[in-house]
């Protein structure tokens, strides 16, 4: 299995979470849903979602950046979380919640979602 970061659904997460207005989703129907011909589609996808918590504990920053950072980039991540819903009817996406970074068992869970997520191709 190949592992990267950043592929297609990423760019199109960010620029559709920029472009539409908070509300409804374009259907999946939409021809830019439509998974580039050009690319090598992966086998599955995974989103890490991180708490909301996680957004709060970032390293030493001032405080009145960190507050609207914070609000900003968690209302962000909200919008591609649902995306993301969105596009799992249509491509193999695993949704993964994080509670907390560094932790091993939630690794291996995840690792353990993935092994199963990939049995059915490999």
């Amino acid at each position: 299995a190949v592992v990267i970061s950043g592929y297609w659904t990423e760019q199109l997460s960010s620029a559709i979470t920029r472009s539409f207005q908070a509300g409804a989703l374009p259907p999946i129907s939409a021809d830019f849903f439509r998974y580039p011909e050009d690319l090598m589609q992966p086998d599955l996808h995974v989103f890490l979602s991180f708490s909301e918590a996680l957004y709060t504990t970032t390293p030493a920053q001032p405080v009145y950046y960190k507050i609207d950072n914070v609000r900003r980039q968690f209302s962000l991540k909200k919008r591609k979380l649902e995306l993301y819903r969105h596009l799992q009817s249509e491509l193999p996406i695993l949704i993964h919640e994080l509670q907390r970074v560094s932790n091993l068992v939630t690794a291996s869970q995840l690792l353990e979602q993935i092994r199963a997520n990939l049995s059915a191709t490999r």
